[in-house]
């Protein structure tokens, strides 16, 4: 479950052109799931801490002891979806970097997706920002992708390490701009 994958192998995406090469795969930095992994943390020990107490709670001892079981399946079953449902969230909201396009793609619960793209010759303006104390300790930041089409732009937010990832589109977009052939992933051997 890496962040950035260069040169990933094996990647295929539903629009993918033939030849399209895929230079990077990334993800959202894992640290932004920080505060889902703390609420689900918390929410898994709630039962825990309170059961000692459960003739203090008001129905808890209204229930009988196989109402209570039930109760708590329920409660971690939710738990457990709730997880689920975060960690897919981050896993398949992807951005692609190919030889010839960048492409955001976002997963709007399970049967939803959003993808955007935009051809690396159109691109017009690379920008890339960096706010707060802890996206700068841990190196990550948004980065803005702006086309010369009066359509959506693309917004790659949260990826690990943003002024890599600025230079890495730019200097592919300055190649698409001089028409010149995109160097294939096997014939580079640093980034572009």
């Amino acid at each position: 479950m890496n962040n950035t994958s260069q040169k990933p192998l094996k990647i295929n995406f539903l629009t993918q052109n033939p030849n399209e090469e895929v230079y990077y795969l990334l993800r959202k930095d894992f640290i932004t799931n920080a505060p889902w992994i703390i609420t689900l943390v918390l929410c898994l020990i709630v039962p825990i801490v309170f059961l000692p107490f459960g003739e203090d709670i008001l129905f808890w001892p209204t229930l009988t002891s196989s109402g209570q079981i039930t109760l708590l399946i329920f409660w971690y079953l939710c738990c457990f979806g709730f997880g689920l449902v975060r960690i897919a969230k981050w896993y398949y909201h992807v951005f692609l970097i190919t030889d010839s396009r960048v492409l955001d793609v976002d997963l709007v619960g399970f049967l939803y997706r959003n993808v955007a793209e935009a051809q690396l010759q159109h691109l017009q303006d690379v920008t890339h920002t960096q706010g707060g104390l802890l996206q700068l300790i841990f190196n990550f930041g948004n980065v803005y992708v702006q086309t010369a089409a009066t359509r959506q732009d693309i917004e790659l937010l949260s990826v690990p390490e943003p002024g890599i990832i600025h230079d890495i589109i730019t200097d592919l977009a300055a190649i698409a701009h001089k028409n010149q052939p995109v160097p294939t992933v096997n014939d580079r051997n640093t980034q572009p």
